[in-house]
């Protein structure tokens, strides 16, 4: 043997060897109960309680933050319709102060009518002066701002609503999204806990015929590489499981950590048939609370542009004063008056004209927003479709697949018990029927959320199964 050969012999000795010392020899390798929750890390405590799709959504209606945050909302702007409507009502103060002035100061006005005698009315001056009385206010026309604030008012309520809406749309999507994407990571466990189960029996038996001479040791270190592999792809599926459902519990807004949930069944064959497409874009453009939105932004924009065309009106109030001035040491004395008071621009170098401007802009701005959205809602609607229609598609494909699957490691399985087969075979069928689980696994997921996805882009304010 030349010297380069034994070189490549003894390398080729080191590597087996290390690999079956890494391995645990092949004879009793370490395990980790996958199954037994403590031990991976996601425990399950007393209080598990197990949820359906329909009582997780009612469970995050109630209870998610941002929900409330946009109920909240709505309620302000409430409080803000109740502030424009008492812009047009009367106003009644009641106003009183006291004052030091340098030099005295007539507690009535300096007026003195003839003759004068001894009943004439002298004012009388004081230094110190107080004054208590009533002011009233009542806007008689404000060139139809008033009425313009109360309507921007009213409809930026309604596009609160409308903002609730849309929030109660997506938690309702993402909440759906998240619990059948933890079926699907069940599944997918389940898939891989099989596969685990099928290789060990299969270890088993290599270490049998190692024994007995029909198998290579290189066969049985193959076969604990393929294991090792398929148990990483358990664990880490486990992980992202346990992962996934706190965020379910986030976004529920279950704040209680000691409490534990799990899902009922979340996926199965499914045959949905995609809604006519027209029909979902003529329903979308009805139901779409951020089109209806954009719409009563619209709205708005053309209130704030008449407000702002109106500032070149006149303004006029009814006013009256009723109250008396008086000394420390003297009684006080009446007056009151009363009447109309009129303003209006005649020189604002050009401020009106400005905010004329200004809000014809935003208004077109706001038409251009709403025919974006117009065209984002086509698209979404008809990528919602084509995603069933995909899914459907790949559901068919990939149940056949599992079935071709099924058989092939079945006559591998025969091969190998008969001798005629290798144990690389066995592995190569049993990870190509790992490979068609997990694709059709994947596809009744993706139609579970295009379903999901296509309620959204619709505008459906509806719990799925419920």
């Amino acid at each position: 043997m030349g010297k380069g050969k034994r070189v490549i012999y003894l390398c080729s000795v080191f590597i087996v060897s290390f690999i079956s010392f890494t391995l645990s020899f092949g004879e009793n390798p370490i395990e980790v109960d996958l199954n037994n929750k403590t031990e991976m890390g996601f425990t399950q405590s007393k209080n598990t309680v197990r949820y359906t799709l329909p009582m997780i959504i009612e469970y995050g209606l109630k209870h998610n933050p941002k929900l409330l945050m946009a109920k909240k909302e709505i309620a302000k702007n409430g409080y803000e319709v109740e502030r424009a409507r008492a812009e047009n009502m009367p106003k009644l103060d009641i106003t009183g102060g006291i004052m030091r002035h340098r030099y005295g100061t007539p507690l009535t006005p300096f007026v003195i009518e003839p003759p004068v005698g001894p009943n004439t009315d002298f004012p009388v001056f004081r230094r110190e002066v107080w004054n208590v009385g009533l002011a009233f206010r009542f806007p008689l026309f404000m060139g139809g701002r008033l009425m313009t604030a109360l309507n921007i008012a009213e409809i930026n309520r309604e596009i609160a609503g409308e903002k609730y809406d849309m929030t109660r749309q997506e938690l309702i999507f993402n909440l759906s999204s998240l619990y059948y994407k933890i079926g699907h990571l069940e599944k997918l466990y389940d898939a891989h806990d099989a596969s685990v189960k099928q290789i060990e029996l299969l270890w088993r038996n290599v270490e049998h015929h190692l024994t007995t001479g029909n198998a290579s040791k290189l066969d049985l270190l193959k076969t604990e590489v393929e294991l090792a592999h398929v148990k990483e792809g358990r664990l880490m599926i486990r992980n992202s499981i346990s992962s996934a459902y706190e965020l379910l519990k986030t976004m529920m807004g279950l704040e209680d950590n000691d409490i534990g949930i799990a899902i009922e069944e979340a996926m199965g064959t499914s045959n949905f048939t995609p809604p006519n497409l027209e029909e979902n874009i003529r329903t979308a453009f009805l139901q779409r609370p951020d089109y209806r939105m954009v719409k009563k932004k619209i709205t708005v924009a053309e209130e704030r542009l008449k407000m702002a065309k109106s500032l070149r009106l006149p303004s006029v109030f009814a006013v009256g004063e009723y109250g008396g001035l008086s000394g420390f040491d003297t009684r006080p004395r009446e007056n009151s008056s009363y009447g109309i008071r009129v303003a209006m621009p005649l020189l604002d170098g050009g401020s009106i004209k400005a905010e004329v401007g200004r809000e014809a802009v935003e208004l077109e701005k706001i038409k251009e927003e709403e025919r974006e959205l117009r065209l984002n809602i086509i698209k979404e609607v008809r990528d919602a479709q084509l995603r069933i229609e995909n899914a459907i598609m790949r559901i068919d494909v990939t149940e056949k697949a599992i079935g071709a699957a099924k058989e092939n490691l079945r006559i591998e399985e025969l091969k190998y018990h008969v001798g005629t087969g290798t144990t690389q075979d066995v592995l190569d069928a049993r990870t190509v029927l790992l490979r068609a689980e997990a694709d059709f696994f994947q596809s009744l997921f993706d139609l579970e959320v295009a379903r999901a996805y296509l309620r959204k882009v619709r505008g459906d304010d509806v719990v799925p199964g419920g």
